[in-house]
């Protein structure tokens, strides 16, 4: 079976995956005609209803990559377009189709048999290794990831899945770059600088909640008080700052900012947060080659 148009599909977005969307008079006749080989096929089938239904199969999937658990929920102009090129005289003898559910499964195996379509059970450790491939060395969002792998899919031939399995793949490979890419740059870390990032992701104990918040969270508020305590607190609060970072010289502002809000709103301490590395944002954070570049040598210096 040729994909003719996968491309089309893809271009509508989850919201139209693995459904049929408005279909023109052109796009009918571009996607949906019956060629030789599959008029051959349909032919023999035995009753319009069984015909009229076996075609609707087979364009379905040549479309949308699936066959439908109910084959006969597509636009009603699709079947007046397939009921054109077959002949049949009424149309509405294919409700007949789905009255033996054995039917339609028989169908669907031997379709996938003739065009040699394949299971997607057979692909998915591929595709998830190649979601996890993109996710590294791109680091494109879930939606361009999706995207991709509906056309990989699609150029193998291979029959798509539901829609949250393809999620739960992209997902999972998306934090498998995220903890890659963790791992990766924490290595550069001697044990004292990450053992002082623990520290500063510390939530104290206390009776007063609105107090409790760890001492980065702490840091990154100002001083809202104009009087001579604020005052004392500000200077304290900058004396702090100012051994923090020469604790941390090539830890972004960004990358702090981003494990001070995570800790706040999730009440997390240092004995139970699972990967302090978090905090270093892939959206703000320089390579490793820059991470470790020493002051004065050729790189971004956080200092």
């Amino acid at each position: 079976m040729q994909v003719r148009d996968h491309v089309g599909v893809i271009s509508q977005g989850v919201e139209g995956y693995g459904r049929f969307g408005l279909l023109s008079r052109v796009e009918l006749e571009r996607f949906f005609h019956l060629d030789d080989e599959d008029r051959r096929l349909i032919a023999k089938r035995r009753g319009d209803h069984s015909r009229l239904g076996f075609a609707l199969q087979v364009v379905t999937v040549r479309h949308l990559g699936m066959f439908l658990a109910d084959p006969l929920d597509v636009p009603v102009e699709l079947v007046d377009y397939l009921v054109e090129q077959l002949g049949v005289g009424d149309p509405s003898c294919v409700k007949q189709y789905v009255e033996r559910e054995k039917t339609k499964l028989e169908h669907a195996w031997e379709i996938q048999q003739k065009y040699r379509l394949t299971a997607f059970g057979a692909v998915e450790l591929e595709l998830a290794a190649w979601i996890a491939d993109q996710a590294w060395m791109t680091g494109d969002g879930p939606k361009a990831i999706l995207e991709g792998a509906i056309a990989w899919l699609r150029d193998r031939q291979a029959l798509l899945p539901g829609i949250a399995t393809l999620e739960r793949l992209v997902a999972e490979g998306r934090q498998a770059a995220d903890h890659r890419l963790w791992r990766a740059l924490a290595d550069q870390l001697p044990p004292a600088v990450s053992g002082g990032l623990v520290a500063l992701l510390e939530v104290p104990e206390g009776s007063d909640k609105r107090r409790r918040v760890s001492e980065l969270e702490r840091l990154r508020k100002g001083v809202f008080r104009s009087s001579s305590k604020g005052m004392v607190a500000a200077l304290r609060r900058q004396s702090y700052a100012a051994r923090a970072t020469r604790c941390f010289p090539r830890i972004c502002p960004g990358c702090l900012r981003s494990c001070a809000t995570t800790s706040a709103s999730t009440g997390t301490t240092a004995s139970t947060y699972p990967n302090w590395e978090v905090l270093i944002d892939r959206c703000g954070t320089p390579t490793l080659q820059t991470m470790t570049s020493e002051p004065g040598t050729r790189g971004r210096s956080w200092s």
